[in-house]
C-alpha cells in the first residue's frame, strides 16, 4: 500500500481506494471504460477515477438517481460484444441475486485482451444497495471468474483487520456513550494499521474481501 491508514474512512473503503491506485495503470488514454455499478457521485471519501484521461468513461447503473450514462441491469449490458476495453465491477456481485450473470456479460462486452478489475466482500455487515445476497472466499470468486485468466487476487486486509473492520462498523450499535464510542474507535483504528504493517497475516482464513485483476 502507497499509504498507511488515517481512520478518515472506513478501512474497507481505503483498501479499496489503494486498490484502485495501484491498478490505475489499465487507464490508458485509448481505453473505453465501462464501469459496471458506477456512480457519478461517490462523495470525497471514494476513489477519484482518472476519466480524463481515458478515451470514454460509461458509468452504468440501474438506479437513475445516480445519474448513470446507461441506466441498466448489470445482468443484461446493453453495449456490444468485444466494445470495451476495461471493466470496473466494484462492491456490486454482492448484490446480485445471480451474479454469474453479470460475470458473463462483463466476459461478452471486453474485447480481446481487456482487462476486469473488482472487488467483493468477505467479512462485511450485511448492507442494502438495495439487497445483499453474497460474501466470497478466494476460491469462490475463482470459480466465478473461469472464464478469466485471473492475474492477480489480492487480500483487503488481514485477519486482525476484518476483526477491526467489524468493531468499526459497529460502533454505534456496541457504544452507548461518547466515550465507550472513542475508546473502541482507537481500537479499531490501532488494529488496523498493525494489519497493515503485518502485511496482512491470516487473510487465507479472514478478510474483509478481494481484489482482482484478470483479462
Amino acid at each position: 500500500m502507497s499509504s498507511s491508514y488515517s481512520g478518515k474512512t472506513s478501512y474497507r473503503r481505503w483498501l479499496l481506494n489503494e486498490c484502485l491506485a495501484t491498478h490505475s495503470d489499465v487507464f490508458q488514454r485509448s481505453s473505453i471504460v465501462l464501469d459496471v455499478g458506477g456512480k457519478r457521485e461517490i462523495g470525497d471519501k471514494g476513489f477519484r477515477y482518472p476519466e480524463e484521461s481515458v478515451r470514454t468513461w460509461i458509468n452504468l447503473n440501474i438506479d437513475t438517481k445516480t445519474k448513470p450514462d446507461v441506466a441498466a441491469d448489470a445482468t443484461r449490458l446493453p453495449v456490444s460484444d468485444a466494445s470495451v476495453d476495461v471493466v470496473v465491477c466494484t462492491e456490486v456481485l454482492e448484490h446480485l441475486y445471480m451474479p454469474v450473470l453479470c460475470v458473463d456479460e462483463i466476459w461478452r462486452v471486453l474485447k480481446l485482451g481487456g482487462v476486469f478489475i473488482g472487488s467483493a466482500p468477505f467479512v462485511f455487515p450485511v448492507h442494502g444497495d438495495p439487497n445483499d445476497y453474497y460474501r466470497y472466499t478466494e476460491s469462490g470468486l475463482r470459480g466465478l471468474l473461469h472464464q478469466f485468466s485471473v492475474v492477480k487476487m489480492e487480500p483487503m486486509g488481514g485477519s486482525l483487520g476484518a476483526i477491526a473492520l467489524l468493531l468499526e462498523q459497529e460502533l454505534m450499535t456496541i457504544g452507548r456513550t461518547r466515550l465507550t464510542r472513542s475508546l473502541i474507535r482507537r481500537l479499531a483504528m490501532a488494529m488496523c494499521r498493525k494489519d497493515q504493517k503485518g502485511n496482512f497475516q491470516g487473510a487465507d482464513r479472514l478478510t474483509t474481501g478481494w481484489f482482482w485483476r484478470c483479462m
